[in-house]
């Protein structure tokens, strides 16, 4: 057998062997994606629905986007906006973060970071006020209600 033939032989070895590989890669359960254009694609939808005003429908492409293409931060960073839109803004920040994570050095990376930190200032105050909320309500003195009951409904009680 000459080195041309056996070269052949080799490389349709290898040819048969290749999918078996690759499908011992994937989890089990789990079809491993990655298909760029579609995501493009996705996004580029996805942006015309924000445009629209559908956030929710705009939301399920951003995230489409991110599972044909896991490495793909644009949908990321438009699915911080969106859930900022909404007033989720942990799931904005959580989005914005991961948005830098991928690109740290993105143009806009410095703007992105004040919009992060400015929804994490909200969150916490957010969370101050619903907890001073529920304390005041603990704190009311007896007969408090009594006193600011509606009219309607101190007229039923007598």
């Amino acid at each position: 057998m000459t080195c041309l033939h056996r070269l052949i032989v080799l490389f349709f070895a290898l040819l048969a062997i290749s999918p078996l590989a690759c499908a011992q890669q994937a989890k089990p359960g789990e079809e491993e994606i990655y298909d760029p254009l579609h995501a493009q694609e996705a996004v580029e939808i996805g942006k015309f629905y924000m445009k629209r005003g559908d956030v929710d429908a705009a939301i399920d492409r951003f995230q489409e986007a991110i599972r044909l293409n896991p490495k793909f931060a644009l949908p990321r960073l438009l699915l911080g906006e969106a859930y900022e839109k909404k007033g989720e803004k942990a799931e904005a920040v959580k989005y914005y973060e991961e948005y830098l994570k991928i690109l740290p050095k993105a143009p806009d990376a410095k703007k992105v970071r004040k919009k992060k930190e400015k929804l994490k200032r909200q969150l916490e105050q957010d969370q101050a006020g619903a907890k001073a909320g529920s304390d005041k309500a603990l704190e009311e003195p007896p007969g408090a209600f009594e006193k600011r009951k509606p009219r309607f409904l101190a007229a039923e009680l007598g």
